[in-house]
């Protein structure tokens, strides 16, 4: 993405949320909510936005900011559904009540709209959702509880635009070329602070593959709650999944994976943990 089009992006996130949720900061989550919106939207965060003279017949015209995020929803809900290929312009603009040049002068074209969609979930699950930081490297657990939580609710919220989730990870089982640039920028920060919680409970014995492993053991759990979510709803009602279970399950998915942890520690790689 263009240095433009992801200030662009950036400052509609800032201009057309009104309750903003936390902003992720510091090393460990490697996306600075503020600096994204100051580095990378040019003029500042709120660049481009419609003073309050501005009237409102042009505020609302279709070169407005509210048609231009009305299309990036409408977007990011054609692709979730659908997928980029089978999505079209104009089923887009049918979702977003706008006409195709407005897609025209606000992205360009399809591609483009397509990787801003995804950019914005990206970054507003990042901005929702962020990687707690590191206040106490003595407490291991804690910060395993603190990560997880973190990833259930990215996985699990409500309160989440539903889109955001399928979209991401429509693109992880049908990749567009995109996902390279995503992992540095969002996952890549995330994984290297788990690998970290994890080093610190296993000690040196285990190798860099062996802990990679048991990172993805982790995440697996708490995505399993996501996409299996109508099948354990069946097979086990008695496992509710709002905030309250949500906090329950991370307390669980914790101490499970703390007792996986502690099999590693100081233990020589598995057979085969080399490929």
């Amino acid at each position: 993405m263009q240095r433009s089009e992801a200030g662009n992006l950036a400052a509609l996130i800032v201009e057309m949320r009104p309750e903003p949720g936390p902003v992720a900061g510091g090393p460990a989550t490697g996306v600075d909510g503020k600096q994204v919106f100051d580095t990378m939207v040019q003029g500042g965060p709120m660049a481009g936005r419609p003073s309050d003279t501005t009237p409102k017949t042009k505020r609302r015209s279709a070169k407005g900011p509210e048609t231009r995020m009305r299309l990036l929803v409408a977007a990011g809900e054609e692709f979730a559904d659908r997928g980029y290929r089978d999505a079209t312009v104009r089923d887009i603009c049918r979702r977003a009540h706008a006409n195709i040049a407005a897609v025209n002068y606000h992205f360009g074209d399809k591609a483009t709209l397509y990787h801003q969609a995804l950019e914005y979930a990206a970054l507003d699950s990042a901005q929702r959702y962020p990687v707690p930081a590191v206040e106490n490297e003595s407490q291991p657990r804690e910060q395993m509880r603190q990560f997880v939580s973190m990833y259930l609710e990215r996985m699990l919220d409500e309160g989440r635009p539903p889109w955001q989730g399928k979209l991401m990870f429509r693109e992880l089982i049908e990749p567009s070329g995109l996902m390279d640039g995503l992992a540095e920028r969002y996952l890549k920060p995330q994984f290297e602070r788990l690998e970290r919680v994890i080093r610190h409970v296993v000690g040196n014995g285990p190798d860099a593959v062996s802990v990679r492993r048991a990172a993805y053991a982790v995440v697996g759990q708490c995505m399993f709650y996501k996409h299996a979510r109508t099948a354990i709803s069946r097979l086990t009602p008695t496992i509710p999944l709002d905030a309250e279970g949500r906090r329950v399950l991370a307390e669980a998915v914790t101490d499970f994976s703390m007792a996986g942890l502690e099999s590693l520690r100081g233990g020589a790689p598995r057979a085969g943990s080399a490929g």
